[in-house]
């Protein structure tokens, strides 16, 4: 019974880490495609998309 319980701690433990890393990734990604997009995109033309959605 403990071997399991370990091994099903290490794999959420695991799953968290992956996760982690994932959402460390899109973090980055996101903060990269805002720093593209202020350099070509004025904040008028954002507002008005926002509007449009």
């Amino acid at each position: 019974m403990k071997q399991t319980c370990t091994n099903i701690n290490v794999k959420s433990i695991i799953r968290t880490e992956i996760q982690n890393s994932k959402i460390y990734r899109n973090e980055r990604t996101l903060s990269i495609n805002r720093n593209k997009k202020k350099k070509h995109v004025p904040k008028k033309d954002k507002i008005s998309k926002s509007q449009n959605r």
